[in-house]
């Protein structure tokens, strides 16, 4: 394909208009041929794809049924054991919910404080943009 880089458009044309090079008689059937055989390929690659789909689909839908048999009967066997008790001492575990519940509040105060921050942040900015458009 290099050699035709270097030629002219013109000279291509003339080269493609010589009628003094011979085309065989069965080209045409050998172009056809080969078009047909690419043809099948292609579909018999679609059907190995679609083959190999179906397989996975099939494997896959076997894995969520063992999944989901596992999970049911996972769920039923804890149905029916009882709660035990962590805590001997009830004060102990009236003083471990409580600090439980101060960590919680601690936190959940935090994400409040860097919203109001976010919230008052874009406000000034708003207004701030709203007062040079104002101009």
């Amino acid at each position: 394909m290099r050699e035709y880089d270097d030629i002219s458009l013109e000279e291509l044309e003339r080269i493609a208009s010589d009628e003094s090079v011979e085309v065989p008689e069965s080209l045409d059937t050998e172009i056809r041929t080969s078009i047909a055989l690419l043809e099948l390929q292609e579909e018999s690659k679609e059907e190995a794809r679609s083959a190999t789909r179906k397989l996975f689909l099939y494997g896959l839908s076997a894995a969520a049924s063992i999944a989901l048999v596992l999970g049911v009967g996972l769920g039923m066997m804890n149905l029916n054991s009882t709660p035990q008790d962590t805590f001997a001492d009830p004060a102990l575990a009236y003083a471990e919910l409580e600090r439980a519940f101060s960590l919680m509040s601690d936190k959940i105060e935090t994400g409040a404080s860097m919203v109001h921050n976010a919230n008052s942040s874009i406000i000034e900015q708003t207004k701030q943009i709203m007062t040079k458009i104002q101009k």
